[in-house]
């Protein structure tokens, strides 16, 4: 049962010898009192209501704490009675959160491009690593994210030639191509699992015919032209 009908089916359940109740923290004040029931309570608080809700939770029979990086610090003092605690971190807290991580079950890190090469040697701990890499960076860095889980990689039309062939490890590819590369680049992105095609109106006509392949296709330009 979740937390949206627990007031009003917890009246209709005492023919059951077993209930498990899921609550999420939004609803934690309210329904603590009506679980008296519930033979197993699970309970969701996320990081902003981590600090105020952690003193209800008592009579949960488990405890599922997700915290983000910017509330690490002051959030893993009040974690203690959390039975699977996820922590989330992005590349700019990495150096300063993975000290405080020690608790966390789960340890989902976001490292940038920029973050890669000083990054990737504080990850060990990261259960999960997603790593995002944009074109300009993709030879330099595609040698360094082994440990990547998932690895986003982002190509723009300039550089659709030289940096396809470097794309193998990459989990997901987006590519942006713009109108005047658009017949010469459009048999090389079989790889590319988004593309983003832009295109001006003066060449409407010319590349309509090179575009199914083409997830997203926007229009610039006077409709006149």
């Amino acid at each position: 049962m979740y937390s949206a009908q627990l007031h009003n089916a917890l009246s209709s359940v005492a023919q059951f010898t077993q209930l498990s109740c899921t609550i999420h923290s939004a609803q934690l004040h309210s329904v603590l009192s009506s679980v008296a029931q519930c033979t197993q309570l699970s309970c969701t608080v996320y990081s902003a209501q981590l600090h105020s809700v952690l003193s209800s939770v008592a009579q949960c029979t488990q405890l599922s704490c997700t915290v983000h990086s910017a509330q690490l610090h002051n959030a893993l003092s009040s974690v203690a009675q959390c039975t699977q605690l996820s922590c989330t971190v992005h590349s700019a807290q990495l150096h300063s959160a993975l000290s405080s991580v020690a608790q966390c079950t789960q340890l989902s890190c976001t490292v940038y491009s920029a973050q890669l090469h000083n990054a990737l040697s504080s990850v060990a701990q990261c259960t999960q690593l997603s790593c995002t890499v944009h074109s300009a960076q993709l030879h330099s860095v595609l040698s360094s994210v082994a440990q990547c889980t998932q690895l986003s990689c982002t190509v723009h039309s300039a550089q659709l030639h030289s940096a396809l062939s470097s794309v193998a490890q990459c989990t997901q590819l987006s590519c942006t191509v713009y109108s005047a590369q658009l017949h010469s680049v459009l048999s090389s992105v079989s790889q590319c699992t988004q593309l983003s095609c832009t295109m001006h109106s003066v060449q409407l006509h010319s590349v309509l015919s090179s575009v199914a392949q083409c997830t997203q296709l926007s229009f610039t330009g006077h409709s006149a032209q």
